[in-house]
């Protein structure tokens, strides 16, 4: 909690600059992401088709990130819940973004192809 609180101006900035980096990649696929909800390092974006928030998630868990896919409520939209670290860098936070885009192009593929 000491670390929490010396480091809280830091923190609050990078994760800002995660949640405008989701939405902006949230904004970049409207076809298969239906919005973004959340804040700062605790930000969930709702896939419009439930295979697709499955797939997602699966293809970034494969490339070593701990992302989820909450699919199982019926009256909710499947959605992908992202819980960055407190002490994420810039750095981070766009390798998490370029995994997203290129898992998100992964999934594309495979459904095309109909693997």
């Amino acid at each position: 909690m000491r670390w929490a609180k010396a480091n809280a101006e830091i923190t609050r900035a990078i994760g800002d600059y995660y949640e405008a980096r989701l939405r902006e990649f949230a904004a970049a696929h409207p076809d298969k992401i239906s919005a973004v909800e959340g804040k700062r390092h605790l930000t969930t974006m709702y896939f419009k088709g439930l295979e697709a928030a499955k797939a997602f998630a699966r293809e970034l868990n494969r490339r070593g990130l701990d992302i989820s896919a909450q699919t199982y409520k019926a009256d909710c939209p499947p959605a992908v819940l992202t819980k960055i670290p407190l002490i994420s860098t810039p750095a981070v936070v766009d390798f998490i973004v370029t995994e997203m885009e290129s898992a998100i192009q992964t999934e594309g593929s495979s459904n095309q192809t109909g693997r």
